[in-house]
Protein backbone atom coordinates (compact mmCIF):
# COMPACT_ATOMS: atom_id res chain seq x y z
CA UNK A 1 0.00 0.00 0.00
CA UNK A 2 1.19 3.55 -0.62
CA UNK A 3 0.99 6.57 1.89
CA UNK A 4 2.19 9.76 1.59
CA UNK A 5 2.26 12.96 3.62
CA UNK A 6 0.53 16.32 2.84
CA UNK A 7 3.75 18.30 2.77
CA UNK A 8 6.52 19.01 1.00
CA UNK A 9 10.18 20.69 1.82
CA UNK A 10 12.24 20.84 4.69
CA UNK A 11 9.40 20.00 6.77
CA UNK A 12 10.56 18.36 10.03
CA UNK A 13 7.43 17.76 11.22
CA UNK A 14 6.69 16.11 7.97
CA UNK A 15 9.75 13.78 7.84
CA UNK A 16 8.63 12.48 11.30
CA UNK A 17 5.44 11.93 10.51
CA UNK A 18 6.61 9.85 7.46
CA UNK A 19 9.45 8.05 9.83
CA UNK A 20 6.89 7.53 12.15
CA UNK A 21 4.24 5.62 10.03
CA UNK A 22 6.81 3.45 8.32
CA UNK A 23 7.94 2.34 11.27
CA UNK A 24 4.78 1.32 11.98
CA UNK A 25 4.09 -0.83 9.39
CA UNK A 26 7.48 -1.92 9.72
CA UNK A 27 6.72 -3.89 12.91
CA UNK A 28 3.25 -4.70 11.27
CA UNK A 29 5.05 -6.47 8.57
CA UNK A 30 6.03 -10.01 8.55
CA UNK A 31 9.62 -8.90 7.35
CA UNK A 32 10.85 -6.44 10.33
CA UNK A 33 12.77 -4.49 7.84
CA UNK A 34 12.54 -0.82 6.68
CA UNK A 35 14.48 0.69 3.43
CA UNK A 36 15.21 4.34 3.32
CA UNK A 37 15.48 4.95 -0.19
CA UNK A 38 17.01 8.58 -0.85
CA UNK A 39 18.25 10.26 -4.04
CA UNK A 40 21.94 11.11 -2.65
CA UNK A 41 23.24 9.83 0.58
CA UNK A 42 23.74 13.41 1.53
CA UNK A 43 20.09 14.22 2.07
CA UNK A 44 20.90 12.12 4.86
CA UNK A 45 22.27 14.41 6.61
CA UNK A 46 20.36 17.89 7.17
CA UNK A 47 16.77 16.79 8.77
CA UNK A 48 17.25 12.94 8.86
CA UNK A 49 19.92 13.74 11.19
CA UNK A 50 17.89 15.97 13.51
CA UNK A 51 15.07 13.41 13.42
CA UNK A 52 17.17 10.15 13.65
CA UNK A 53 20.27 11.55 15.56
CA UNK A 54 23.72 11.97 14.05
CA UNK A 55 25.41 9.04 15.63
CA UNK A 56 22.38 6.32 14.06
CA UNK A 57 22.69 8.97 10.67
CA UNK A 58 26.28 8.57 10.60
CA UNK A 59 26.23 4.98 11.16
CA UNK A 60 23.84 4.35 8.51
CA UNK A 61 25.71 6.20 5.52
CA UNK A 62 28.66 4.16 6.53
CA UNK A 63 27.29 0.57 7.51
CA UNK A 64 23.81 1.09 5.19
CA UNK A 65 22.50 -1.45 7.90
CA UNK A 66 21.68 -0.93 11.20
CA UNK A 67 19.61 -4.45 13.10
CA UNK A 68 18.25 -3.10 16.52
CA UNK A 69 15.51 -4.04 19.12
CA UNK A 70 12.89 -1.17 19.79
CA UNK A 71 10.45 -2.05 22.96
CA UNK A 72 11.58 -6.03 22.19
CA UNK A 73 11.07 -5.96 18.60
CA UNK A 74 13.44 -6.47 16.11
CA UNK A 75 13.90 -4.61 12.98
CA UNK A 76 16.32 -3.74 10.41
CA UNK A 77 16.53 -0.42 9.04
CA UNK A 78 18.64 0.08 5.68
CA UNK A 79 19.54 3.14 3.71
CA UNK A 80 20.09 3.18 -0.30
CA UNK A 81 20.61 6.03 -2.61
CA UNK A 82 20.80 6.20 -6.62
CA UNK A 83 24.38 5.59 -6.70
CA UNK A 84 24.52 3.38 -4.13
CA UNK A 85 24.47 -1.00 -4.20
CA UNK A 86 21.71 -2.50 -3.33
CA UNK A 87 21.83 -3.56 0.68
CA UNK A 88 20.84 -6.79 2.07
CA UNK A 89 16.98 -5.71 2.53
CA UNK A 90 14.96 -7.95 0.31
CA UNK A 91 11.54 -6.96 0.99
CA UNK A 92 9.60 -4.62 3.58
CA UNK A 93 8.76 -0.79 3.83
CA UNK A 94 10.09 1.88 1.67
CA UNK A 95 10.43 4.82 3.28
CA UNK A 96 11.23 7.25 0.52
CA UNK A 97 11.41 11.28 1.76
CA UNK A 98 12.28 13.66 -0.58
CA UNK A 99 12.68 11.63 -3.61
CA UNK A 100 12.94 12.93 -6.82
CA UNK A 101 10.61 11.79 -9.76
CA UNK A 102 12.58 8.90 -11.24
CA UNK A 103 13.80 7.34 -8.16
CA UNK A 104 10.22 7.66 -7.03
CA UNK A 105 9.42 5.54 -10.14
CA UNK A 106 12.29 2.97 -9.04
CA UNK A 107 10.52 2.45 -5.69
CA UNK A 108 7.36 2.03 -6.79
CA UNK A 109 8.13 -0.10 -9.25
CA UNK A 110 10.46 -1.70 -6.62
CA UNK A 111 9.39 -5.49 -6.70
CA UNK A 112 10.83 -5.72 -2.90
CA UNK A 113 8.60 -2.75 -1.38
CA UNK A 114 5.45 -4.25 0.53
CA UNK A 115 4.33 -1.03 1.83
CA UNK A 116 6.23 3.02 0.96
CA UNK A 117 5.85 6.04 2.25
CA UNK A 118 6.37 9.21 0.58
CA UNK A 119 7.75 12.71 1.65
CA UNK A 120 7.17 15.17 -0.99
CA UNK A 121 10.20 17.55 -1.40
CA UNK A 122 8.53 20.02 -3.73
CA UNK A 123 4.11 21.19 -4.00
CA UNK A 124 4.25 20.02 -7.66
CA UNK A 125 6.06 16.89 -7.00
CA UNK A 126 3.10 15.95 -4.12
CA UNK A 127 0.29 17.33 -6.36
CA UNK A 128 1.83 14.89 -9.56
CA UNK A 129 1.95 11.98 -7.14
CA UNK A 130 -1.38 12.03 -5.94
CA UNK A 131 -2.75 12.89 -9.38
CA UNK A 132 -0.87 9.73 -10.26
CA UNK A 133 -1.61 7.70 -7.50
CA UNK A 134 -5.20 8.15 -6.44
CA UNK A 135 -4.75 5.06 -3.92
CA UNK A 136 -2.29 6.56 -1.69
CA UNK A 137 -3.71 7.47 1.94
CA UNK A 138 -2.30 10.48 3.52
CA UNK A 139 -0.91 10.60 6.68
Amino acid sequence: MKYHVNAWGGDTEAFKKGFVKALELTFQSEHKSLLIRIGLLDNARGIMMDVLGEKFTKKLIKEKAIDFTLEGRRISINLEGDRTRRTAFRSGVIFCPWAAPDTLLDVIQDYRQIDMVYVPWMEKERDDYIISNPDSVEI
